[in-house]
């Protein structure tokens, strides 16, 4: 469970979109013979009621959605949503719906009331823990809206009931709301875009593909079929990064089937974000250019950078300097190196301005790819200055922990001292990235047999000397 008010670096990640595909697909597949609790977190009731509006109206007639508000005078859900039941026809004979909790956003935990037992919210946390059994009577979802606040103390106050739900959704205010990272790849291999399968709202690969078929034979220009699309190409592309995959060119065929799909729905439909659409378009580029198809790859990067420059203009984004460093990978490896420098110089310049001195990935993503490509032209003095820059970045972000970027940083620094016959200063490294890459990966990842065969390379030569 995440403590959203220390996690700064989790709640700016949030997409509003993604979540609330997430929160529908819950909905929609909840189990029709047992209680589904969902908790979603907002602190701005205009923004619960616009996503309330949106699902009510996305799910009908399907579903009809039904609002229970939690105040002073009534913080007993349980017995509100009885006495709803006993009043509707349609709940009564077992009718698809939703409900939705609102108000607890409101409560204080102070008492306003010298005659009360306890605080507001107190005396609400005891209502959900305590009569947790009676929401079985309830065949149906129940969508609780609550404020981060309530969210953090939920675990701790009502641990049977937290111990209940189905999944948790997160919704910012729109002074909040940041464009969300386009997908994007290391040298070695992508950054793992936000797991769908690993999130607490997820559902199974086979369950996203049932939805799919499902939406798509009832209308295939349904407005949530653009981003389940792009979910499935997610889980396929994480997939191919974590080793989770039976045959490796399968995987990537089905990551590649599901971003085109997205791509081709979101154009048709008009549904979907513009910045969502570049990210398709980035992570079907990326899976072009590991096939060695560099016109395709070319082509759809450009039309990434153009949805992006339309986007934000001259203004500094890091999404931006994502295409741009994305379409230089293209040139660099069509040994196109003025093309290759002129945009990796301008990605590095963008994100040395957004972020300055404080360690941030993708800076040192753009230091790792000026620094290879000086690499591939003899320049070793730049080349080695900009790959120690970004294992340092690097080592500061994640420390001990494995992670697939820094196996890529020093992977990177010992292959340029590989080049040099700098055997010694190279096998460390070799060892270290081959370490954290077995842990994560497993042995049979192509990143790890690249890194295994470049250690056993380097020791065939330390052998000879």
């Amino acid at each position: 469970m995440a403590i959203l008010d220390s996690n700064v670096d989790f709640w700016k990640q949030i997409n509003n979109d993604d979540y609330y595909t997430d929160l529908v697909m819950a909905i929609e597949f909840s189990d029709r013979d047992r209680v589904s609790l969902f908790i979603a977190v907002c602190d701005v009731d205009r923004v619960q009621s616009e996503i309330i509006n949106k699902y009510t109206e996305q799910l009908e007639p399907d579903f009809r959605s039904y609002q229970i508000a939690i105040n002073s005078n009534n913080l007993n859900p349980v017995r509100s949503i009885a006495e709803l039941v006993e009043r509707e026809s349609y709940l009564q004979a077992g009718g698809r719906a939703v409900i939705s909790v609102v108000g607890a956003t409101s409560l204080t935990s102070v008492k306003l009331d010298s005659n009360a037992d306890k605080p507001d919210r107190d005396t609400f946390f005891g209502y959900l823990q305590w009569t947790r059994e009676s929401f079985r009577n309830f065949h149906l979802p129940i969508v609780f809206w609550v404020s981060k606040n309530i969210y953090n103390l939920m675990l701790s106050e009502t641990p049977d009931f937290w111990s209940w739900r189905n999944g948790v959704f997160f919704f910012k205010a729109d002074a909040e709301i940041e464009i969300g990272e386009i997908l994007d790849s290391q040298l070695l291999f992508p950054l793992n875009p936000k797991s769908f399968s690993s999130s607490e709202t997820s559902l199974s690969l086979v369950d996203i593909e049932q939805l799919v078929l499902r939406i798509s034979q009832r209308n295939p220009d349904d407005p949530l079929l653009p981003n389940l699309y792009n979910q499935l190409g997610t889980l396929h592309y994480n997939r191919l990064q974590t080793g989770e995959y039976e045959d490796y060119l399968t995987e990537q065929e089905l990551a590649i089937k599901f971003f085109q799909q997205a791509i081709i729905t979101t154009k048709r439909s008009g549904y979907g974000d513009r910045n969502s659409l570049a990210a398709s378009i980035n992570n079907l580029a990326y899976l072009y250019r590991s096939q060695g198809k560099w016109a395709e790859a070319e082509s759809l990067y450009n039309e990434a950078i153009a949805i992006c420059r339309n986007l934000f203009g001259d203004q500094p984004n890091n999404n931006l300097a994502t295409s741009l460093n994305n379409l230089a990978r293209v040139y660099e490896s069509q040994s196109k190196w003025i093309e290759a420098e002129h945009l990796y110089n301008e990605a590095l310049s963008i994100r040395r301005t957004l972020f300055g001195d404080q360690p941030n990935n993708d800076l040192a993503t753009s230091l790792n790819d000026m620094a290879y490509l000086y690499s591939s032209q003899g320049k070793w003095t730049e080349a080695e200055h900009l790959y120690n820059e970004a294992l340092l970045i690097r080592r500061t972000l994640f420390g001990d922990r494995p992670n697939n970027h820094l196996a890529a940083s020093l992977n990177n620094l010992a292959s340029l001292y590989y080049s040099q016959g700098k055997w010694a200063e190279a096998e460390p490294l070799y060892v270290q990235a081959l370490v954290v890459l077995e842990h994560i990966l497993g042995t049979n990842h192509p990143n790890t047999k690249t890194v295994r065969d470049n250690l056993q390379s380097l020791r065939k030569q330390l052998d000879k000397s």
